[in-house]
């Protein structure tokens, strides 16, 4: 029987436009031990984003912020094309994306959809416009079903709730981790509390994920709108990925002496605290 999140990625991979999926070439079943091995597109690594970003931390090189900034727009790129094709991740975080390599170019590809999950939308749900899914693709939970509680929205932890608001909101707890190399959301509440209590933590509290050290003040402050506890207040996800498309843009645009002074140029004023993270 071929497994759920197998069926959904080759209904991913049908699409012509999938840029941002990972290709699964073939996999193979073992009936002893219940593992599935996958065997993706050649230029795939066998690393994920989360352990490429920390690994470079480790190693005192950290990663460009113009690099991150590409990994971020990669991950909205992906939520947004599965929600335009009635999917629901539900599990959006760094680690769910595995690192890609093309003419020394790193991209960011989804290959997790172990919780992702078809919503079939009514004739009264299309989607409106070309870019949006229909805000009434939901999906209710098992109650009993793991959750990943640093990156699901408030209504997630409380109901099983998913909506496409709360794909937007673990979409930019998975780029608030990008930008901050890697370093899980919340982590600032410790590493002795349980999941169940992180999440009591979260809820009891309202929290808000810190800005990190090396995280740019400009694109944190474009996240905060995600991590709204009412979840109609969001933003839609094609919003977000215009947002960094353009930093993107305006990073491609900014340069630097050889002697790391900036040099003036049309966005100067918001980048300049941004250059030397």
């Amino acid at each position: 029987m071929i497994r759920d999140d197998i069926r959904l990625l080759k209904h991913l991979q049908q699409q012509s436009d999938c840029e941002n999926i990972i290709t699964l070439l073939a996999f193979s079943a073992d009936a002893n031990t219940r593992l599935t091995y996958y065997l993706f597109s050649c230029d795939a690594l066998d690393t994920s984003v989360a352990e490429y970003l920390t690994s470079r931390v480790r190693q005192v090189v950290g990663v460009p912020l113009a690099e991150r900034v590409g990994l971020a727009v990669d991950v909205l790129s992906a939520v947004s094309f599965c929600n335009h094709h009635n999917v629901l991740n539900r599990h959006i975080c760094a680690s769910a994306f595995l690192l890609t390599r093309k003419d020394r170019q790193v991209k960011a590809k989804l290959a997790n959809f172990s919780h992702a999950r078809i919503v079939k939308v009514g004739s009264s749900q299309k989607h409106h416009g070309s870019s949006y899914g229909s805000s009434q693709m939901t999906h209710h939970g098992k109650k009993d079903e793991e959750v990943a509680v640093a990156w699901a929205a408030p209504e997630s932890l409380l109901n099983c709730h998913y909506t496409l608001k709360t794909e937007v909101y673990s979409a930019s707890m998975a780029v608030h981790e990008i930008l901050s190399h890697g370093i899980h959301p919340f982590r600032e509440l410790g590493n002795d509390l349980l999941p169940v209590e992180k999440c009591q933590q979260i809820l009891k509290y309202k929290i808000y994920p810190e800005r990190k050290p090396r995280e740019p003040e400009v694109m944190y402050e474009a996240l905060l709108m995600s991590f709204l506890y009412a979840a109609e207040e969001r933003p839609h996800i094609e919003d977000l990925l215009k947002d960094f498309q353009k930093f993107r843009r305006d990073l491609e645009t900014t340069h630097l002496e050889s002697g790391g002074n900036i040099i003036p140029c049309k966005h100067h004023h918001i980048y300049t605290h941004c250059l030397h993270m």
